[in-house]
């Protein structure tokens, strides 16, 4: 009774907080519930006088949930460790479209988690921009996004080009 609880809780704050380790340990802790229920399960049965092979048969189901939370935690930790996109390009785009000097962007690039999210960008400003000016831009770029994306802890990268129309990068 009290692993339901724990399963419960930890899952719902690891979804809050974004942590894919205690939703991982949520996933392991409700696998150790159904091998409980399971064997609990199965000495009822068979003290109910229900055949000897239900045994096996419940260990299967057993090991199905077992397999699913493997499947879940794997699939989990693999877009972590594989630098799988962690934001939609087209919500960057988005989020950014508030910024008059953004003249286009490209290469956007996201890694890393829903609570520590990395994204790196090539940005198109006015040719003329002073540098400071560019690298307040670059601040206000990242200023946007961790606004958009809380409560993510965001780090961006800009490359700053200049914007040359009819230009043709070769």
């Amino acid at each position: 009774m009290i692993n339901v609880f724990v399963t419960t809780y930890e899952h719902k704050q690891g979804k809050k907080l974004h942590s894919s380790i205690l939703i991982s340990d949520a996933l392991h802790t409700r696998s150790d519930l159904f091998v409980t229920l399971g064997v609990i399960a199965s000495l009822v049965a068979v003290k109910l006088g229900m055949p000897v092979w239900i045994d096996p048969l419940v260990s299967l189901v057993v090991a199905g949930f077992i397999l699913r939370a493997a499947y879940d935690i794997f699939k989990m930790a693999s877009a972590i460790l594989l630098d799988s996109k962690a934001a939609d390009e087209k919500e960057i785009r988005e989020a950014l479209s508030v910024i008059p000097e953004i003249k286009g962007m490209h290469h956007i690039r996201s890694r890393g988690t829903e609570q520590n999210l990395f994204i790196d960008m090539h940005v198109l400003a006015d040719k003329e921009m002073l540098l400071m000016d560019a690298h307040a831009l670059s601040h206000r770029i990242e200023k946007t996004l961790q606004a958009h994306y809380q409560p993510s802890k965001v780090q961006v990268i800009t490359h700053m080009e200049p914007f040359v129309e009819n230009y043709k990068k070769k």
